[in-house]
Formats: C-alpha cells, sequence, structure tokens
C-alpha cells in the first residue's frame, strides 16, 4: 500500500499532466484514458491545479501592488518638499501619483449595485419606515 506522501505526490503529478494536456487541447476524456483515471478524477485534478494558479496569482498580485506602493510612497516622500514649497510640476506630479495609487488600491472603482446603500431607504428608515413615526432624526 502507498504512504500518504507517495500519494500526494501521484496526485501532484498526474494534476500537471492533466492541465499540460488541457492546455495543448485535450478533452477531459482523452486525458482521463491517457492517465488511466476516471474523468472525474480527471476534471477534479483539473479544477485544483487551476485553483491553485489562481493562488498563486493572487499572490503574486499582492505582491507586486505593495512594491508598487512602496515605489510611489517613496516618489511622494521625494517631492514633498517641492509640493510645500507650491511647486505646480511637483503638485500635478504627486496628485498623478495619488491617483495611481488609488487606481492601485481599487478606490476609484464604482461601488457594487447589489451593496450600494440606496439613500432612499436610509430615510425611510429614519423617519419611521412610513408610518408618519419619526424615530431618529427629523430629516
Amino acid at each position: 500500500m502507498a504512504s500518504n506522501g507517495a500519494l500526494v505526490t501521484v496526485r501532484a503529478v498526474r494534476r500537471v499532466a492533466v492541465l499540460e494536456a488541457r492546455v495543448r487541447g485535450r478533452s477531459l476524456r482523452a486525458i482521463a484514458a491517457e492517465l488511466g483515471c476516471a474523468p472525474a478524477t480527471a476534471m477534479r485534478d483539473l479544477h485544483v491545479a487551476l485553483g491553485e494558479m489562481a493562488r498563486q496569482e493572487h499572490d503574486r498580485t499582492i505582491e507586486f501592488r505593495a512594491l508598487e506602493l512602496a515605489r510611489l510612497d517613496h516618489l511622494l516622500t521625494v517631492l514633498a518638499d517641492k509640493v510645500d514649497g507650491g511647486d505646480v510640476g511637483a503638485i500635478n506630479a504627486a496628485l498623478r501619483i495619488s491617483e495611481r495609487r488609488a487606481r492601485l488600491c481599487g478606490l476609484d472603482r464604482p461601488p457594487d449595485e447589489a451593496a450600494a446603500l440606496d439613500v432612499s431607504v436610509l430615510l425611510d428608515a429614519l423617519r419611521g419606515n412610513g408610518d408618519g413615526e419619526r424615530r431618529v432624526y427629523d430629516v
């Protein structure tokens, strides 16, 4: 009987083989037949491999964003004296750096419509849900 470590290695090797074959355009049935496993196993291996790739890409993105933010912080530090002195070119450069930081941090993204607060609902709640009784403030 194979040890747990050997089984994990066999699965990892199979997942790489499934991913490589799928990238080349092979069907899951053909991949499963080639590797001697069930199509459901090949599909599960593909999902696990793609999930791992997505996690690695996400981690790299976080690292890259941190590096870029550090670079932008450095540039703002270098410009600080000129900005404080009123240098229009430095102020414009600082604004562009600030805009870049906001984009990197996702601050400029429109709010998710499903999560956006409906002001009328808030006002109704403040007024007492339309029953005429004001519960919080007279708005």
